[in-house]
């Protein structure tokens, strides 16, 4: 462990050095180890993140941001995209994409952080044996492309919105085990 320096375990389970902590502990007027709870107060003590609106998808604010000045403040595995269920120091209703990436780009982020917000919201961890809400939106991500309904994207967006419960994650599931574009359009 670095002195001056709190290690914790990023969303993927890696351990990750906030090198923030100290600022914090300075602040908090505590010892370095003795800072807890990272993520929470370093919403409170950094400035907010520039961040430029993009639209709007089904209830979440989607913005780009800088990925550079969100690593730099906030948190170290920051690359491409983030939602508030996996990332503290994101507010709940809003989709983090980093700038500068592409139209391609950001409509695959999008499409992905919104799927795993709605499975993290209810309760599916993010990161799991088997499949975690990242690998669920991965995997639905890459079937939809494959099977040619990725212009169907906003259509399925909306139907795993309006399920709850476990209901989310079947309908995911019966996504991913249909075999063609033919089977995926009918279980719409």
């Amino acid at each position: 462990m670095v002195k001056g320096f709190y290690r914790k375990k990023d969303r993927h389970g890696n351990l990750i050095t906030h090198p923030i902590t100290e600022k914090l502990a300075e602040i908090r007027k505590e010892p370095y180890m003795a800072v807890y709870d990272v993520d929470k107060k370093i919403i409170e003590r950094n400035p907010p993140v520039d961040k430029k609106f993009m639209k709007e998808v089904l209830g979440y604010k989607v913005y780009w941001v800088d990925s550079d000045h969100v690593k730099d403040r906030y948190d170290l595995d920051f690359f491409f995209c983030g939602h508030g269920y996996a990332e503290a120091f994101i507010p709940k209703n809003e989709l983090w994409i980093k700038a500068g990436r592409g139209e391609a780009m950001d409509e695959g982020g999008i499409f992905h952080e919104f799927t795993e917000a709605e499975l993290m919201k209810e309760g599916k961890p993010y990161k799991t044996e088997g499949y975690g809400a990242h690998t669920l939106s991965n995997h639905l991500e890459k079937k939809l492309k494959e099977v040619g309904e990725w212009d169907n994207r906003l259509k399925i967006m909306r139907q795993i919105q309006n399920l709850s419960g476990s209901a989310k994650e079947r309908k995911i599931r019966e996504y991913l085990d249909a075999k063609g574009k033919k089977e995926v359009v009918e279980l719409e």
